[in-house]
Formats: structure tokens, sequence, C-alpha cells
């Protein structure tokens, strides 16, 4: 499963949670000095910090039968797109696309008979204890 988040890029510096999660790791001298044949690394962030500051307000979703979006590009993988975006400091944005995919995108390719789903009746329920 590959789960897809669209980023819309933010000049003034706010304190969103998806900037603040961001940051703990990418401002980290050990993240920036990060090599691609590195060994793993461990970061250390907040005990608060969670992937879900990532997800947006509205939890609605597309959903199709993809493929991996980099060589060799298999077609095995299940995407989730969520329909809302997040908005990230472009400085974050700019740092990550050089480390990760310096193009920023992949062309768009043909839907070869896919089947694209929506979902907007997503109710997030937390089990706290």
């Amino acid at each position: 499963v590959i789960i897809s988040i669209l980023v819309k890029s933010r000049n003034e510096h706010i304190a969103t949670n998806e900037n603040k999660f961001i940051s703990q790791f990418i401002t980290n001298p050990k993240f920036r000095n990060l090599k691609a044949d590195d060994d793993f690394k461990n970061i250390d962030v907040s005990e608060d910090w969670n992937v879900k500051d990532l997800l947006p307000m509205k939890k609605s979703f597309f959903n199709y039968d993809g493929s991996l979006p980099m060589p060799p590009c298999y077609e095995t993988f299940k995407w989730v797109v969520f329909e809302n975006q997040i908005e990230v400091l472009n400085e974050y944005l700019q740092i990550i696309k050089k480390e990760g995919n310096p193009q920023g995108f992949r062309n768009v390719h043909p839907l070869n008979n896919r089947i694209v789903f929506y979902n907007n009746n997503v109710e997030v329920i937390e089990n706290v204890k």
C-alpha cells in the first residue's frame, strides 16, 4: 500500500502539525548528512511525534491499483491518495525534493482500464487507553 498526501508549498513560517512533524528530522544534522549508502541512523524526535500529524484534517480519499512510482514500476501496489492537501514550508519541500526526487514528479501515464474509487465517508475512531 502506498499512501499519498498532496502537499501545498507555503512560504511563511507557521507552526502547523505538518511542519512540526517534518522539522524534527529534516533539520537534524544526522538526517542532513545521511548518504544513500549509509546504514540506517537513529534520529531522535519528541515522544509526541506521530505520523498522524501529516494526515489532512478531512480523511476522504481516492484509491486504485497502481504501480511503484520509480523503476522497476511494479504494478502490484494499492494507492490511497487523500483528497485534501496539507501545507508544508517550501524550505522543507526543497530539502525533501533534493534528497529524494529532484525531478519532483513522474509523467502522467494512461489509466490502462484502472478504476479509481472515491471514499468520502471516513470516520476516524481512536482507541485511547
